[in-house]
């Protein structure tokens, strides 16, 4: 099977992005670690927009995407950066 790969764009509250990196990078951490399909998990802060951080994260295959999707680390993740995100795409 084909590895599968996502970019993901979250738009933070005005002045809470390094506290959403924060949990991003928990919560990336937990995945490499605690997830053998979760292949690369890199956060990126675009120049001149302090409130956009993007996420490129790479899977063995659509069924480690899956297991990702519908894991706990990323419940975990939405619950601790919630009130502090304003939109994810």
């Amino acid at each position: 099977m084909p590895q599968r790969v996502i970019v993901v764009e979250l738009k933070a509250v005005s002045g809470c992005r390094e506290q959403v990196l924060s949990v991003l990078r928990a919560h990336a951490n937990r995945c490499l670690e605690g997830e053998p399909g979760t292949l690369q998990f890199d956060l990126l802060c675009p120049d001149g927009d302090p409130d956009t951080i993007l996420i490129y994260e790479r899977y063995a295959d659509q069924a480690a995407m899956d297991a990702h999707a519908n894991g706990e680390s990323i419940k975990q993740a939405r619950r601790e950066f919630e009130g502090l995100v304003e939109t994810v795409k």
